[in-house]
């Protein structure tokens, strides 16, 4: 099995520790398997630009907020 970008993990256990539902998660993390180990910025971007647009559509706003800041490196 390919290594994943470590983003993936952090925010799949994000995800999981708000307690949302697995479907719900791979919705979110949709197109995970296409992310390379080290993607360039803009993969990345992009990448991130379309799980933030689904979590905003999927998920009540305390809990995106909650999610994002779990895998936030500058909140301490």
């Amino acid at each position: 099995m390919a290594k994943r970008w470590w983003m993936i993990d952090k925010l799949s256990d994000s995800l999981e520790s708000a307690k949302i539902d697995k479907e719900t998660c791979g919705t979110i993390l949709e197109g995970w398997d296409l992310i390379p180990q080290k993607p360039k910025p803009l993969e990345r971007a992009t990448w991130m630009k379309k799980v933030i647009d689904r979590m905003d559509s999927l998920l009540e706003e305390e809990i995106r907020f909650k999610v994002r800041e779990d895998c936030a490196c500058c909140v301490s």
